[in-house]
């Protein structure tokens, strides 16, 4: 295929595992499965360029001292990119996260009308990515997350889209930084074992995600261990970024990092993922560290504002712990 763009070479990273990614999901309060521009909360779409990027350093500084991530996962897709009203502005919102030192994932979403695992429109995912490709190819904070949760895939055959997407962007792979793609597992992203063996995609990142309800709903933080051990496979562990993880936070009492018996499935759930990660040394970007309406997410507005406070300290404690932090 034609090389549409390249990834420009960059330099080292410090941290050569997946831990060097320690960061929450920027949602829009729709979700990101949105027909139309992906407005992440907070943000005010009718504003202009130079007033969403200040916007969006409000809100990023807030995340940074509320949350000490590094990293922020944004999703994107064609609409989104390819609408010369609205990438612009997006476009500066996801400069000010590289001013303020972050990494950036940006990750493809498909719509609300389609949601079926699949990408929408070949020729506009492509065009999507070019121009993304194109802006951001000397950015080495920016990395790509091909697709999220290609569940409408066999293995197989995601296996094979993510090979010619990466044929068609990095041209020479030997010139090129391949650690900043990140590959998604099969289904919701929830099995990484055939495509971390798949020596195609050596020098990739992988995306996983896990909830509690993709599993056997279990009871101890070891079983839930055990069942990453069995989804991800250990000689992937360290290229792998846990893309998205959480529970319901809007209970404030709720002592997830307690350990308390008996636990519920949630309080299991959070433990195991904790600890997983940081043995690990995985990356760890946790839903959402802000999406308006969800219960999950780790703040939120104060009066619809700019203006964000915790709602869960015990949910903060297993983050930074996932993140390996005291």
């Amino acid at each position: 295929m034609v090389c549409c763009g390249t990834i420009a070479s960059s330099a080292a990273d410090p941290d050569p595992s997946a831990a060097a990614f320690r960061g929450v999901n920027w949602a829009d309060g729709r979700d990101n499965f949105v027909d139309g521009w992906i407005i992440p909360s907070g943000i005010d779409h009718q504003l202009t360029e130079a007033q969403v990027a200040k916007q969006a350093a409000q809100l990023l500084a807030q995340f940074q001292s509320l949350l000490s991530i590094n990293t922020i996962r944004l999703g994107i897709n064609p609409d989104t990119v390819l609408d010369a009203n609205w990438w612009p502005k997006y476009r500066a919102l996801i400069r000010e996260a590289e001013k303020k030192n972050l990494k950036v994932i940006l990750a493809c979403w498909e719509s609300k009308s389609k949601k079926d695992g699949k990408i929408d429109d070949e020729d506009r995912f492509q065009q999507m990515w070019h121009q993304v490709i194109r802006e951001f190819d000397d950015d080495e904070a920016i990395h790509f997350e091909i697709f999220n949760e290609p569940f409408g895939y066999s293995d197989e055959e995601w296996r094979n889209i993510a090979h010619d997407w990466m044929n068609r962007y990095v041209g020479a792979i030997a010139d090129h930084d391949k650690s900043r793609i990140l590959v998604s597992g099969s289904g919701y992203n929830e099995n990484l074992l055939h495509v971390g063996a798949d020596q195609r995609f050596a020098g990739c990142r992988l995306s996983f995600h896990l909830y509690s309800w993709f599993g056997g709903k279990h009871l101890s933080p070891d079983a839930w261990k055990k069942e990453l051990q069995q989804r991800i496979g250990q000689e992937n562990v360290s290229r792998t970024i846990v893309t998205e993880w959480g529970a319901p936070m809007k209970n404030r009492s709720i002592p997830y990092h307690l350990g308390q018996s008996p636990m519920t499935v949630d309080q299991a759930f959070l433990l195991g993922m904790s600890e997983f990660i940081r043995e690990g040394k995985m990356g760890s970007i946790y839903w959402p560290g802000l999406r308006d309406g969800d219960e999950f997410s780790l703040l939120e507005r104060v009066r619809e504002t700019s203006e964000l406070r915790l709602t869960n300290e015990s949910g903060k404690v297993l983050l930074l712990d996932s993140f390996g932090k005291p």
